[in-house]
């Protein structure tokens, strides 16, 4: 990435100032789809890839990926989380090194991850049972104040779609504000109504798309930038931030074609890009 943006003990202190709006959730990326959200004297961790786990392939099926750019914190760093998500099963989303080492510097912390992956969570990375939250769509999970909304997501495999509950999306509602985190999804025949119910002011999606080479070389693919603008303009929210891209050389989507497209086929879509590290606050109307 061109913007070394934010990291270390900068970001860790404006991490723990929190938002300059009292009921406004502030909002970190950590690069790729991970964030930072702080809401009052919350902090939730959305997605960590903060190793460099897929460079040495150290699972069975790995296509190997190196990091283009270092991680902006430690996983120790934060100590603060209370509540940590995952999306799906892809290491690129629930990176076993990350995960396990918030949840050791966080002891507070509680994973919410898909249904499915319980018991790998439980028996594999011997996480106890009263700190896992699994969930499924049409579910929701409480947490002082904040809401963990499952909503569907979707993966292409050899077969065609695949929708057996392995992967999520959430919409966290933090006060007044709904956030849709898409996590790693293709268009699903579901997903549409489902966040058009819960009407999120602001989206997050993957815009590395997908294609038959990667697919061959076992790379999942996720929305395209035509999918994820669509997707964003139909739930009907205010702003929509791209994610899922520049962290690995087959995730190389632009933002700024992003942005152009949305400009073009969706002018009442304000396209906010994150920095790496950079707080962003949700101001509403339209804005940001």
């Amino acid at each position: 990435m061109s913007d070394a943006g934010v990291t270390g003990d900068a970001l860790l202190a404006h991490i723990a100032a929190g938002s300059p709006s009292e009921d406004r959730p502030a909002l970190w990326w950590l690069g790729h789809s991970g964030f930072v959200l702080r809401w009052h004297d919350l902090t939730v961790v959305m997605d960590p890839y903060l190793s460099n786990y897929l460079a040495a392939a150290r699972h069975a099926g790995a296509l190997r990926r190196d990091r283009l750019f270092p991680a902006p914190l430690e996983p120790r760093d934060l100590a603060a989380c209370d509540v940590l998500t995952v999306s799906s099963g892809q290491p690129d989303h629930f990176d076993a090194e990350t995960v396990t080492a918030v949840l050791k510097a966080a002891s507070r912390a509680v994973l919410v991850l898909p249904e499915p992956l319980a018991d790998h969570a439980a028996d594999e990375l011997r996480i106890p049972d009263e700190r896992l939250v699994p969930i499924s769509d049409g579910e929701v999970y409480k947490h002082e104040g904040l809401e963990f909304h499952a909503v569907p997501a979707a993966r292409e495999s050899f077969d065609g779609l695949a929708e057996d509950g392995r992967q999520v999306g959430y919409v966290v509602q933090a006060g007044d504000v709904r956030l849709y985190h898409a996590g790693d999804t293709v268009p699903s025949r579901r997903l549409g109504p489902r966040l058009r119910t819960l009407a999120p002011q602001v989206a997050l999606v993957p815009i590395s798309g997908r294609d038959a080479q990667r697919q061959a070389l076992g790379h999942q693919g996720s929305l395209t930038i035509a999918e994820a603008a669509r997707l964003a303009a139909g739930a009907g929210v205010d702003v929509v931030a791209p994610m899922h891209y520049g962290l690995f050389d087959l995730d190389g989507a632009d933002p700024a074609s992003f942005e152009q497209h949305v400009a073009e086929h969706h002018e009442h879509l304000k396209v906010e890009r994150l920095g790496l590290g950079k707080r962003w606050v949700y101001a509403g109307d339209n804005g940001a």
